[in-house]
Formats: C-alpha cells, sequence, structure tokens
C-alpha cells in the first residue's frame, strides 16, 4: 500500500519550489500528510535532501522567498519602517505593518543596514533629526530645572574648605563619601583638628564609621543658647561667618 507521504511529495515539493512553506503546503490539499508525517517518511526514504533543495530554490528568488532575511525590500518599504521606528523605538514593526496593511523590514535587519550602509544611516539620522525638529517646535524651549535646597546644600559643602581638605585625605571606594562625613563631622564636633585632616583623618572617619556614628550634617539641632532649631552645617564658618539656608 502506497502511503500519502510517498503518493504526494513530488506534488508537494513543487508548491514549495513555487512560494509555499512547507507546512502550508501540506495544509493545502485534504489528501496531502501533515508536515510532520512527510518529514518522518522523507527522513526514513532518503528523500529529506530533495525538501531541502526545493525551499533553498524558493529562498533564492526574492519573488517566492518566505524568510525575512531573504526578502527583497523596495527604498519606500525601507523608509517607511525608518520612520515608524524613529517616532517610537518601542512600537513592534511588525504589529504596525499588520495593521497598515504593509510588508515591511523588521527591526532587526533595520539596525545591521544602519551599521553595514552609511547612506543608509544618514537617511535614519535625518529621520530622527525631523522627527527632534518637530518635538522641539511643539514642546518649546526647555526651561532649566530650578536648583533645590538640598542641591544647593550639597554644592556649597563640597566647596567648603574643610570637605575639601576631607576629600583630599580620603582615597576613592565604596564610603568615601560617608567617612568624608565623618571627618567633617569629627572637626564640628571638636574631636578633630582641621589642620590634622591629611593625617589622622583618614583612620579617624573610618573608626568614626565602624562606631556606627550615622549623625548627618542637615540633621535637626539646636546651635549653642539659640532657641532656633538649626544643623551641624550653619555651624560652618565661611569667609561670610555663616551659611545661610
Amino acid at each position: 500500500m502506497v502511503s500519502r507521504s510517498e503518493k504526494y511529495i513530488d506534488e508537494i515539493i513543487a508548491l514549495i519550489r513555487g512560494g509555499m512553506t512547507c507546512d502550508a503546503a501540506c495544509k493545502s490539499n485534504p489528501d496531502f500528510p501533515t508536515r510532520r508525517s512527510l518529514s518522518e517518511w522523507a527522513a526514513k526514504h532518503g528523500r529529506s535532501d530533495d525538501i531541502t533543495a526545493a525551499w533553498r530554490e524558493r529562498e533564492r528568488n526574492p519573488a517566492t522567498a518566505t524568510m525575512k532575511t531573504n526578502v527583497k525590500y523596495t527604498e519606500a518599504q525601507w523608509d517607511a519602517a525608518i520612520e515608524l521606528l524613529s517616532r517610537n523605538p518601542r512600537k513592534s514593526i511588525r504589529k504596525a505593518s499588520k495593521e497598515l496593511g504593509l510588508n515591511l523590514p523588521p527591526r532587526e535587519s533595520i539596525y545591521k543596514r544602519k551599521r553595514s550602509d552609511k547612506a543608509f544611516e544618514a537617511r535614519w539620522l535625518a529621520a530622527v533629526g525631523r522627527l527632534t525638529t518637530v518635538k522641539a517646535r511643539h514642546n518649546g524651549p526647555t526651561k532649566p530645572k530650578s536648583p533645590t535646597k538640598d542641591g544647593l546644600l550639597a554644592l556649597a559643602l563640597r566647596a567648603h574648605p574643610l570637605w575639601i581638605a576631607a576629600r583630599r585625605a580620603v582615597p576613592r571606594s565604596e564610603y568615601d563619601e560617608d567617612v568624608i562625613q565623618e571627618i567633617v563631622l569629627a572637626v564640628l564636633v571638636g574631636e578633630l583638628e582641621a589642620s590634622d585632616i591629611k593625617s589622622k583623618g583618614n583612620t579617624l572617619g573610618y573608626k568614626r564609621l565602624g562606631r556606627h556614628v550615622f549623625t548627618s550634617l542637615d540633621e535637626p539641632m539646636r546651635i549653642g543658647r539659640e532657641r532656633d532649631r538649626g544643623t551641624l552645617i550653619d555651624t560652618i564658618a565661611t569667609d561670610n561667618e555663616i551659611v545661610f539656608y
């Protein structure tokens, strides 16, 4: 008895050469075997190479190629894909192509061609530039961010001679900012002289850090006999005597 695979394999191979995938060819006729049955029969009877040769012949012809890597796109299709991708890099080109009823190159092909083709890269950059110009025209000039109190405090602190001296005394590490703060705090509470920061600061800073003394420079506290509450940083003397915020 002749099996369906043996009976129809030549017809299926002809359909594959004509542009169908093996799965589509097997489903095109209810009398044809399933793809799995055909593959198993072909492997058993030495016809797998014939099927492979058929789909390779199909892929060599741009008119019948079905694999994305072998499909040839027009420059208009490339430009449409660039426009979609430059407008929204996160949007799926495959989904957009389906919604618009277009056949567009996939994202990977666009990036691959952009890396290897300078002229195509220039087209990509031009599309991105047009989009940036449109956004700027609609959004207007970008307003600079207003400095925050914490940001001003950090800038003033890092510009102070105590912090600069401590910064020079501490090698860069994962905890250098914490050690620098401990050195500054040690000077403020009288545990270390400012003139000794270079020689003793790093050792004392790590020692204080090891004791888990985490007093923040902006922690609220009473200053002397004043009723008003301030912070330790308010006691740092500058050329203008006191830093205020």
